[in-house]
């Protein structure tokens, strides 16, 4: 009566270790699938990032990314070759330290005009580092992170 026993025993084993062997090749397939498609998704969003890289510092107009209170979080390379800044020097600051002080008092008209109506546009005089006045016009749209 042992023998059957030993052999029902063997017989599970050998059947658990095939599963386990099936359940191991196929939780690497899988992975590797996963890995796969990590990686693709991973080579289309640095693409992505590097066109948007690209359009962002090659386009002929100063592009500022700012906060609704006016702070600067990102310029384009456009920022050194118009006004002689380096971005370094601008993100991080108010655009007050920018604006032409008889201007200043429009940046919070702007500020509540993008807040309110979801864009703005209009005239804006800027001091450029070796202390010239510059004027440009500007179109600006609020984009709402989520």
């Amino acid at each position: 009566m042992a023998a059957p026993l030993f052999f029902t025993v063997t017989i599970f084993a050998l059947v658990f270790v095939v599963l386990a062997a099936f359940v191991s090749i196929y939780l690497v397939k899988s992975w590797k699938e996963n890995r796969l498609i990590r990686d693709h998704q991973l080579q289309k969003l640095e693409k992505s990032e590097s066109k948007y890289t690209s359009l962002f510092n090659n386009v002929s107009d100063i592009v500022f990314i700012h906060t609704l209170d006016g702070i600067v979080e990102e310029v384009n390379l456009t920022v050194t070759k118009e006004l002689g800044y380096n971005p370094e020097e601008v993100i991080g600051k108010s655009m007050l330290e920018f604006v032409t002080p008889e201007n200043n008092p429009l940046l919070g008209n702007y500020l509540e005009g993008v807040q309110r109506l979801g864009e703005f546009s209009g005239l804006v005089q800027i001091r450029s580092k070796n202390g010239t006045h510059k004027i440009f016009d500007y179109r600006n749209t609020l984009v709402k992170e989520d």
